[in-house]
């Protein structure tokens, strides 16, 4: 077996345990939104795990899943007969020899025969890919492309942290009030930026409040602290944290629509977990709520 015939063999494995965790992801993707619909009274909490618990199924589910094999029509089979007798034929060494000559050549002996540098072979081993190895080679290109993305996303989160400056006292005081409120506990770091941007939390480790000074000086301090209080949730339900467990799914999946849906409706139902607390700890009804946040996305802060 040549290399390109070992390509296509472990490529077809592959195809085949990506078709059936594609299907049967696709499968539990539709029960767990029928659930989640069965569910439209609960907590936005309750139906973010169902989402989470699905993703994760979907990263992990490759480590155990049985591949289906593909059909191949090409190859002829002969009916199975378990009680038919077998007839033994005596050949004689001359009858052999012929036989042997007009065998057909295996590819092993056809490319040993093969003179060097011959431009057929080439060619040969081109339309001799499969389509399993082809779409491995187009996912591996996927997969950097993401890859990419999540760098390219990364160095401009850099930059802004790296222009930020440090808040005032107005800010500071309405950050450790929020934390206080939500009992959220270590160091809560606060940076304002110049660039006009929505307010968000970053950093697992040490978790990072970037503001912008526009936000932070059109907004009242009831407005302020009711988004204080939402960017805090996140922190307080270790988002931060349980975030990569979708983002690592898109990364590998980020061909598959159900993973897309699935990473939708799980963001979803975090934005209305967050907002649920920080409702409830701001005192604010709901319509103040919204129109602080719409204010806030649609950038009508002057």
């Amino acid at each position: 077996m040549n290399f390109v015939q070992q390509v296509n063999a472990t490529s077809a494995s592959v195809a085949a345990t990506v078709w059936t965790v594609a299907w049967q992801s696709t499968l539990l993707a539709v029960v767990v939104a029928g659930v989640a619909w069965w569910m439209k009274r609960a907590s936005p909490a309750s139906r973010y795990w169902l989402w989470q618990i699905l993703i994760l199924k979907i990263l992990i589910m490759p480590l155990w899943v049985v591949a289906i094999p593909w059909p191949n029509s090409d190859v002829p089979r002969a009916p199975l007969t378990p009680n038919a007798p077998r007839v033994l034929t005596r050949t004689s060494a001359r009858d052999s020899l012929a036989i042997e000559e007009m065998a057909p050549l295996s590819d092993e002996q056809i490319s040993r025969n093969a003179p060097p540098g011959d431009l057929s072979d080439e060619s040969e081993n081109l339309s001799a890919v499969s389509w399993p190895t082809w779409f491995l080679v187009i996912w591996t290109v996927g997969f950097l492309g993401q890859c990419a993305r999540i760098v390219y996303h990364w160095a401009r989160l850099k930059r802004v942290l790296r222009n930020a400056s440090s808040p005032d006292e107005r800010l500071d005081a309405l950050v450790r009030e929020a934390a206080h409120k939500l009992n959220v506990a270590g160091m809560i770091r606060t940076v304002l930026t110049e660039f006009t941007i929505s307010p968000f939390v970053c950093g697992v480790i040490r978790p990072t409040l970037v503001f912008s000074k526009e936000v932070v000086t059109s907004l009242s301090d009831a407005q302020l602290r009711s988004v204080l209080l939402h960017e805090l949730a996140h922190v307080k339900r270790k988002d931060l944290l349980f975030g990569w467990i979708p983002e690592i799914c898109r990364l590998v999946w980020f061909f598959h629509p159900a993973v897309h849906y699935a990473v939708y409706r799980m963001r979803l139902e975090c934005e209305l977990a967050c907002d649920q607390l920080a409702m409830l700890h701001s005192g604010s009804s709901s319509g103040d709520y919204a129109d602080t946040l719409i204010q806030v996305v649609s950038g009508e802060c002057n």
